[in-house]
């Protein structure tokens, strides 16, 4: 991998010295988040440099481990806004090991010097042996490098990234309206979740997942299974938590235990926010009416969502999904065509 990546970069940038070949890997290994002091400063530093700039457009180049650099743009202030809380947010997440950095680095050495990748392998050992001494602290790019070609960018997780025009929909929504409330809608493993999470994360908000509404076993009636949409207790969810949403009160609900098959004793006792997520299939049941001012609908192909099932829930537990759940879902996508009247749908792959 780290041939494949050296190499792609060689191509593109020739002028590579051995210390820019090494900040790649130490990004593909860390992302970039030791460039971030805190959000507010990070954004200062990213509106200084994009100042400079005279493209306006994100450009993305892969650099593995599921990572992307994003060359910057002189663009708009919410633009600029929605790359810097995705920087930070993915910084937050990276796991990165000094292990598997060096071991990337002996990659590299071997490829070097068994012609697999085509740079100087005297040229690799000696920056790796001042570097050593370093203590493997982050590595900026060489003069003739940033003369050469101007790295303004940002390393950033891909499928974060992917989010941008979601999160710089609801940064757009905040600064226009007093309250904001999101439907996250769409199939099992298309990341419903993972979008619900990020959200929350970078805008502080309230997140409530449809999960906790699943019907008590005494509601699970053949007329009600059969119904579209009828595997959630909508009548519950409107009434605990979109009702006093409207009212600007706190909510206060019981989750549904699903191992349990019951109603947790304990009571969640939510405060109003101006900005709420309602996460999970059924959160744009048509019960709700007008409650919500954006929707977001995710799909995901079936090779996708099966592998993304098995690898989350196991093999026995994806047999349920795809006789019982999946099935149940598709019927409320297709009557009430969910995919198509979500003011964004968004394909995850």
């Amino acid at each position: 991998m780290i041939s494949a990546l050296v190499t792609t970069q060689l191509e593109k940038y020739p002028q590579m010295k051995a210390q820019d070949i090494i900040k790649l890997i130490y990004q593909n290994e860390f992302g970039g988040g030791h460039m971030i002091d805190d959000p507010e400063t990070s954004l200062k530093r990213l509106k200084d440099e994009a100042k400079q700039l005279k493209n306006n457009s994100f450009i993305e180049e892969d650099i593995g481990n599921d990572l992307v650099r994003v060359y910057l743009g002189n663009a708009g202030e919410l633009e600029l806004l929605t790359l810097n809380q995705l920087f930070v947010y993915s910084a937050k997440l990276m796991n990165g090991s000094i292990i598997s950095f060096i071991n990337k680095l002996e990659q590299l050495k071997s490829a070097c010097q068994r012609g697999t990748i085509s740079f100087d392998y005297r040229q690799i050992c000696l920056e790796m042996e001042n570097y050593e001494k370093l203590n493997y602290l982050p590595i900026s790019h060489s003069s003739t490098y940033r003369e050469l070609y101007q790295p303004h960018y940002r390393v950033i997780n891909k499928q974060i990234y992917s989010y941008f025009p979601v999160i710089l929909k609801i940064n757009q929504l905040l600064k226009t309206t007093d309250r904001l409330n999101i439907a996250i809608d769409g199939k099992c493993g298309a990341g419903k979740s993972t979008l619900g999470e990020m959200i929350k994360a970078i805008f502080e908000t309230n997140l409530f997942k449809m999960d906790d509404f699943f019907l008590q076993p005494f509601q699970r009636t053949a007329a009600r299974l059969n119904e579209p949409g009828g595997n959630i207790d909508y009548e519950r969810f409107k009434e605990t938590v979109i009702v006093p949403l409207q009212h600007q009160e706190s909510v206060k609900y019981q989750r549904f235990d699903c191992s349990k098959m019951a109603l947790e004793a304990h009571v969640e006792l939510i405060p109003y926010s101006r900005f709420n997520v309602i996460e999970g299939t059924y959160s744009m049941h048509p019960y709700f009416g007008m409650f919500y001012d954006f929707t977001i609908a995710l799909n995901v192909s079936d090779d996708i969502q099966a592998k993304r099932i098995l690898m989350r829930n196991g093999e026995m537990m994806y047999e349920k999904f795809k006789k019982i759940w999946i099935p149940l879902e598709n019927k409320y996508f297709d009557q009430y065509n969910i995919f198509n009247v979500a003011d964004l749908q968004y394909y995850s792959n």
